[in-house]
């Protein structure tokens, strides 16, 4: 008898880890399987499917086995592997920050279309991805347009490189995808939180742009000098007490979660404070939960905020609120 024989092959370990994870209610099982897999072997996912027809060793059968079992427990990939692609970057993370989710992408690509259109006008093609993904993203004729602003606004970036703040940044997502497209830009990167922005620094070193993001340690705007900006970009908490969705955010800190008895208090807190912060002309630009549009347009048009828009994510969930300064 063969003693390797013994062993399983990966396929069959894929195969008893994706029949564990199916019965702990995991919709997602055979992808997890194999990106557990992979990074139990410390390769890709594609490369695994190399290597189904051999047998696996003790160690990593083991590895995987435990792998999977925190899988079972509803802890998230990202978390347990320490990476979440974002903007087509990898993204290392811990559960000290938000896993950034595809939806906002949209923050990303409704700055960018403010940067470089600060009118509304078709971006030309064959440039950037980011802009490639924007078009196609509005190509679809029946959703609401966003409304921007009044003909007499000139933006400040015109004359010089645009200043963008991303406030409550957490591993810098959001920033570093930015700094990627716009290497003109001057970006300053918020967060209350030192171990998030520990994450966000080593992210932005791993992408190469750790010289062109200020990292700032700040509840909201209270630790920047006063300076006026051009854009304010922010995925705040916006979940209300209970709201949480599915097991796996109960890993996520609370606090990048959960902003009072509404989920309103840092949305609030932050168009209060936006008009102070922005020139004429600046934007802001806010992802927010798919219940609070009419709320949070309410209260942008409450503090004096102009062209105020909802934008759909892909879904066709309402998902950030687009809004200028007189």
């Amino acid at each position: 008898m063969n003693p390797a024989r013994a062993l399983p092959t990966y396929a069959e370990l894929i195969a008893d880890a994706t029949a564990r994870l199916a019965a702990a209610g995991i919709d997602t099982a055979r992808l997890d399987a194999e990106v557990l897999l992979g990074f139990a072997l410390e390769v890709s996912r594609s490369a695994v499917y190399a290597r189904l027809p051999e047998f696996a060793t003790p160690e990593i059968a083991m590895r995987l086995s435990g792998l999977v079992g925190r899988r079972t427990r509803r802890e998230p990939i990202a978390y347990i592997t320490g990476v979440q692609e974002f903007w087509s970057l990898p993204f290392a993370v811990t559960p000290t920050v938000l896993i950034p989710r595809p939806e906002t992408e949209l923050l990303v690509e409704i700055v960018l279309r403010a940067i470089k259109q600060p009118r509304r006008a078709a971006l030309p093609r064959g440039r950037s991805a980011a802009e490639q993904r924007w078009s196609a993203l509005h190509e679809d004729l029946s959703a609401p347009p966003v409304r921007y602003g009044r003909a007499e606004a000139r933006p400040s970036w015109a004359e010089s490189p645009p200043s963008i703040c991303d406030v409550g940044t957490g591993s810098g997502c959001i920033a570093i995808a930015l700094a990627c497209e716009l290497p003109e830009a001057q970006i300053v990167a918020v967060d209350v939180s030192t171990d998030a922005l520990a994450v966000a620094q080593r992210n932005a070193a791993m992408h190469g742009v750790d010289g062109r993001i200020t990292f700032v340690q700040s509840d909201v705007f209270d630790g920047l000098r006063p300076a006026l900006l051009d854009v304010i970009v922010s995925n705040p908490p916006y979940l209300s007490p209970g709201e949480r969705e599915c097991a796996e955010i109960a890993f996520e800190p609370q606090s990048a979660l959960e902003a009072g008895p509404d989920g309103l208090a840092v949305i609030r807190r932050i168009i209060a404070e936006a008009p102070g912060r922005l020139r004429p002309g600046g934007w802001l630009v806010m992802e927010l939960g798919a219940h609070q549009a009419e709320a949070v347009r309410a209260v942008a048009e409450q503090h004096g905020l102009v062209s105020v828009a909802i934008e759909q994510d892909l879904a066709g969930l309402p998902r950030a609120l687009v809004a200028q300064v007189a």
